[in-house]
């Protein structure tokens, strides 16, 4: 069945009293980035702030909201939230938000908390100041909207049309209910939001925690009240942290097994917010940091040329987590597989070279594996993976392939287990004296203690040292003859 959308943002994050302190959700949230029945994060988080702002005076403004993500919300049901009175005093006010679901086992499962703090606004303001944003200043009328900027990617040839197609899809959410002008000079705007894992961008040479996205953004809707534009505002901070360090590092969500964010932090610089207006936000690594501006113009008349100052609104810092499952899995598949055979078959390394591995890049048509040596060896995948998915099953197949060209066994000692008894320690102790004295001549001969006395009570004990001793002899001559040959 297909999803039913909600054309009205106030009704996806509204929510309606349901007693002393209890809010139901007016809709169903629904889901972005993500395939499986699970809701977008921003929802919980909006419709957590819609029932902490219905609890308080008007004359508050929210300043601060901090919360933790506990469970995913699922998309086919309402939220419930119980909100609890910190404090109301005449200039503050805070409040508590448990947002939970009920389960079909009948069973309300929490989802989220959030800690909502409000301020009674200043009556006037001393100084105002703001981290300027680190992109390059575009005007929001200058660039082009999301949807023009994918056609150009793949006018370019740049970018499959498939992808931008499972762009609108996959994060529609978005765009329907805001629109978005991305910077042409962020790494989003380049890589389609990271899901053109292989377009290169022009902040490749730069460090991970140094790239930069951003995008204009502004409502399709006018929002009336205060409120609902603070909480338009939480709906659109969760967008893009969780998985802004693979976008930022050519991967995405199929090189991960879970991708999502703990906690947040979101502050506010404003008690005014008008997002019906263009507000600029940026998005870096350093700690998974979300900055967002309001545009100011100075000019008298629309003709005029307008020039566009940003002042800081909002900030949001975000804590999540990215199980990099292609490159630690197949480090975990190396460790599991003798890593060994890897390198001296496809790698054609000696057996000293080729081992301690560590796994430094993948491809669908290639590993790329470091030896101990500090080299680093590329194995080609004949034929090419599909998807990263089958990194796992081609691991097993690799080393199928090497210990058959190698002639070696499948069978692996995994672990050595000790002695733990006292029979277990004489044979030990017997096996270990017996390998010492057959590596040292001389000291089992007859004459010496261990051979007249010891040897005697050992079952065919002297009949095998003799032996051991004529053979090596034998050895010694053949080394003799083959030098003096």
């Amino acid at each position: 069945m297909a999803d039913k959308f909600v054309t009205d943002f106030t009704e996806l994050v509204g929510v309606r009293a349901a007693g002393d302190g209890q809010y139901k959700s007016i809709s169903r949230p629904e889901r972005m980035g993500n395939a499986a029945n699970i809701a977008y994060g921003g929802c919980s988080v909006a419709v957590a702030l819609s029932a902490a702002h219905d609890s308080v005076s008007p004359k508050y403004r929210l300043y601060s909201a901090m919360g933790n993500y506990l469970a995913p919300a699922l998309n086919d049901r309402n939220f419930s939230a119980s909100v609890r009175v910190v404090r109301d005093t005449t200039t503050f006010a805070t409040r508590q938000v448990e947002l939970s679901q009920k389960l079909d086992s009948g069973h309300a499962r929490v989802v989220m908390l959030v800690c909502a703090d409000f301020q009674v606004p200043e009556e006037a303001t001393v100084l105002e100041y703001s981290l300027p944003p680190s992109l390059p200043n575009h005007s929001p009328g200058d660039l082009l909207t999301t949807e023009q900027n994918h056609q150009k990617l793949a006018d370019q040839n740049l970018v499959h049309p498939s992808i931008t197609k499972m762009h609108s899809i996959v994060f529609g959410l978005m765009g329907r209910h805001f629109e978005t002008r991305p910077n042409p000079d962020g790494v989003f705007a380049q890589n389609v939001y990271g899901m053109a894992k292989n377009v290169k961008t022009t902040q490749d040479d730069r460090p991970l925690t140094s790239k930069v996205s951003g995008d204009w953004v502004r409502t399709h809707q006018t929002l009336k009240t205060h409120a609902e534009n603070i909480v338009a505002l939480s709906f659109l901070m969760d967008g893009a942290l969780s998985f802004l360090p693979l976008s930022h590092s050519h991967r995405f969500f199929d090189d991960v097994g879970a991708c999502s964010s703990l906690d947040f932090a979101f502050r506010l610089f404003s008690n005014d917010v008008n997002l019906r207006d263009w507000h600029r936000w940026e998005c870096f690594e350093d700690g998974d940091l979300e900055l967002w501006w309001e545009a100011r113009k100075s000019g008298n008349s629309v003709g005029e040329v307008l020039k566009i100052l940003t002042i800081a609104v909002a900030c949001v810092f975000e804590e999540g987590t990215s199980s990099w499952r292609v490159i630690q899995g197949l480090d975990q598949g190396l460790k599991r597989f003798p890593p060994i055979t890897y390198n001296i078959y496809f790698c054609s390394l000696s057996p000293s070279t080729a081992s301690e591995p560590k796994m430094v890049d993948r491809t669908p048509t290639s590993l790329s594996i470091r030896s101990r040596n500090g080299e680093t060896g590329t194995i080609p995948l004949l034929p090419p993976m599909t998807s990263f998915a089958e990194a796992r099953n081609r691991i097993v197949e690799m080393d199928a392939t090497a210990r058959s060209a190698l002639d070696i066994s499948d069978i692996r000692i995994t672990k050595y287990e000790p002695p733990s008894s006292a029979t277990h320690l004489i044979v030990f102790g017997v096996c270990l004296w017996t390998y010492a004295m057959l590596g040292v001549s001389g000291c089992v001969r007859p004459g010496t203690f261990f051979y007249d006395d010891v040897l005697k009570y050992l079952p065919e004990g002297r009949e095998t040292f003799d032996e051991a001793e004529e053979v090596r002899g034998a050895k010694g001559e053949w080394a003799v003859v083959e030098v003096d040959g």
